[in-house]
């Protein structure tokens, strides 16, 4: 299907709409247009072009799935290949989350990046590590639908690192059905506020956040703990026992970076904008197929204690199902025998009568 013409090297082209890909079409083929550039990396540079501008916008990559609204599960459309969705049909929702297993193996990945980086230049390699641990208390209150979110240190929460009210912008949802997890383009406001006096704490998140910084992005992984008993001074009521756990897979763009690559491209300069959207989308879509490898692999190590214990209960449910047939047929047998009881006494009580009455 035809997204629309993109030229991004012309300012015109941006303030044309970018349609998306309804759900009520069957999407069997994205065609290529432009310099070599395919329909979603068109459609993801085109809104990244539209939102680099944003005061405080904040732009990330994410690996997770795309939910149905009734169901809560992934959906199963008659879709092929990854498409774009249609933001307006709100007939389904992106959940930022992977499972232990994936983020296993994108850490992995790209902790092992990160060695040859190390070996090959180890004075300055051109990765950076680190490692945070973070508490964010989620601040509500009524007559603003945006959150103030108050991250502070997890070992002393007196000690508050941020304050910052984030809100909703825009997102670009791609399924991926070839894949066992789908992607999304996020970006949301993330603006500096101060402490608002009537807001009561909604929830805590402690994060413990991996990021491996290249030059023009950064890799996010990030094990959440969630948290909903808080105290008004936000403390855990319950540290060692969180509601959820959850893990997410993120890549936070240099917003920047982008800017100056969009002036360029309205000047009509020399620029690098499409080859930074197609570097991170090649990155994401790499994270994204890293992660769909978990489960076929799993499957294949399965151990041969595994599956004995599966074999047992296997067998465990067909005694049980054996044990429901038998009372079944059981029961069936005793109404019989009731059934048969009741007629014969109702005979011996009508038999007196009749011999009475041929007398």
């Amino acid at each position: 299907f035809f997204f629309g013409s993109l030229c991004m090297a012309e300012a015109s082209a941006v303030e044309n709409p970018v349609p998306r890909v309804a759900l009520t079409d069957y999407a069997f083929r994205i065609p290529v247009f432009g310099d070599n550039v395919d329909a979603i990396q068109a459609v993801v540079g085109k809104t990244l072009y539209q939102l680099v501008d944003l005061p405080d916008v904040q732009l990330q990559l994410q690996v997770g799935r795309i939910l149905d609204i009734d169901t809560n599960a992934r959906v199963q459309w008659p879709i092929k290949t990854a498409t774009v969705l249609d933001p307006e049909a709100r007939m389904h929702k992106f959940s930022a989350q992977v499972n232990e297993a994936a983020f296993q193996v994108v850490y992995q990945f790209l902790n092992a990046r990160y060695q040859e980086a190390v070996q090959a230049t180890k004075q300055s390699p051109k990765i950076k590590y680190h490692k945070t641990l973070t508490q964010d208390n989620i601040l509500v209150h009524e007559g603003d639908s945006a959150r103030v979110c108050v991250t502070v240190d997890p070992m002393d929460t007196s000690k508050t690192l941020d304050i910052c009210k984030k809100s909703f912008v825009e997102s670009v949802d791609i399924l991926c059905p070839q894949q066992e997890w789908d992607m999304q383009v996020n970006a949301s406001m993330s603006c500096p506020t101060s402490m608002p006096s009537n807001a009561r704490i909604h929830g805590a998140k402690v994060k413990e956040t991996r990021t491996y910084h290249f030059d023009i992005w950064k890799m996010e992984l990030s094990r959440v703990k969630h948290y909903m008993q808080v105290e008004p001074s936000g403390q855990l009521k319950n540290p060692n026992t969180p509601s959820n756990v959850t893990h997410e897979v993120a890549m936070t763009l240099d917003v920047e970076i982008f800017r100056q690559e969009k002036m360029k491209m309205n000047a009509q300069q020399p620029n690098h904008f499409n080859a930074l959207v197609a570097h991170a989308m090649k990155y994401l879509k790499g994270m994204t197929v890293q992660c769909s490898k978990v489960r076929n692999a799993h499957i294949a190590s399965m151990t041969a204690q595994q599956a004995t214990l599966r074999q047992k209960q296997l067998e465990e449910e067909q005694r049980a199902q054996q044990e429901q047939l038998t009372s079944h047929y059981l029961h069936k047998q005793l109404r019989e025998a009731q059934q048969q009881i009741q007629s014969h006494r109702q005979d011996s009580r009508k038999r007196p009568r009749d011999e009475e009455d041929e007398k």
